[in-house]
């Protein structure tokens, strides 16, 4: 794919269908004088999560609570994330 653009510097977002079952691409930085940009789209891998979800004082979240804008994305194998959640 090519698409011609002004002279400058640009995020290019690759957003796949969902159905392609393949993670979204966010290149930030991108001259318009540089090489040619080569992406390659990694499968997308959904991993759930079930356990007791506890505050730092031990106290455990009721079952029907909901947590708007958790994260969401990608994680290397030695990565970890930390989420900061509501009060109980």
């Amino acid at each position: 794919m090519s698409v011609s653009v002004d002279s400058g510097t640009y995020n290019v977002q690759f957003i796949p269908p969902s159905s392609a079952g393949l993670q979204s691409y966010l290149a930030t930085g991108v001259s318009s004088d540089s090489a040619p940009l080569t992406v390659i789209l990694k499968t997308a891998v959904v991993v759930q999560v079930k356990g007791t979800l506890t505050d730092n004082a031990g106290n455990v979240y009721a079952g029907n609570q909901q947590f708007n804008n958790l994260p969401t994305g990608t994680l290397d194998h030695s990565q970890t994330d930390s989420l900061v959640l509501p009060a109980a």
